[in-house]
């Protein structure tokens, strides 16, 4: 059994059912984004600077870039096999740019319970890890985790209600590496399977957060 935390804050953003407040454990699944990527895609990513530690306590490294390197590399594998697109690191060009920010976003500040933010522009998507007031949190494992969910955001995915899902908008494992789920991988069979039209150089799509 994974371990979970309890009574830990919601740290993505959905919107509720209606404009009255939130009761605990309402939950509303996202819209998926309404253009996918070609089937077979290649990604070029690169990690940007700052290419330090993710974070640091008291000077001792926490999570290293190299480390971060591997963390994503274990994640393409699992996505992989599940969507058939193809990811490569190359730092010359990138469309897939995944930042440690150090400072507030210019985009969207972070809100104190958000682990990163995703987005595409332009036909490049990116990834923006929180380091500017989770400092205490970051381990390889919520590294991990943190990209497998953000990466469904790049391919399109929104947020679901199924509490042991990837997508879901909470983040409840941190001592295990998470895997998709059945309810994952049907989840992105649908969305690729829709009439959406391509990715091809659109507008900036609505952030989403983890």
């Amino acid at each position: 059994m994974p371990a979970l935390l309890k009574n830990i804050p919601y740290i993505c953003k959905y919107k509720p059912r209606s404009s009255r407040p939130k009761r605990e454990g309402d939950c509303v699944d996202d819209k998926d984004f309404d253009r996918k990527w070609p089937a077979g895609f290649q990604f070029r990513w690169k990690l940007e600077e700052p290419q330090g530690p993710m974070s640091e306590r008291d000077g001792t490294l926490v999570v290293s870039h190299a480390e971060m390197e591997q963390e994503f590399e274990a994640v393409f594998q699992k996505w992989t096999k599940v969507s058939g697109y193809k990811f490569r690191k190359d730092e010359q060009n990138p469309n897939l740019k995944i930042t440690v920010l150090k400072n507030q976003p210019t985009v969207e500040p972070f809100e104190p319970s958000t682990y990163a933010q995703a987005y595409t522009d332009g036909g490049i998507g990116y990834i923006e890890f929180n380091n500017v007031n989770r400092l205490d949190y970051w381990t390889k494992t919520m590294v991990h985790n943190v990209f497998l969910h953000e990466m469904g955001h790049i391919f399109g995915l929104g947020h679901v209600c199924q509490e042991r899902a990837v997508m879901y908008p909470e983040l409840r494992e941190t001592l295990l590496s998470l895997e998709l789920t059945p309810w994952d991988i049907t989840h992105f069979n649908t969305f690729v399977a829709s009439n959406h039209k391509l990715i091809n150089g659109q507008r900036k799509r609505q952030l989403k957060h983890w």
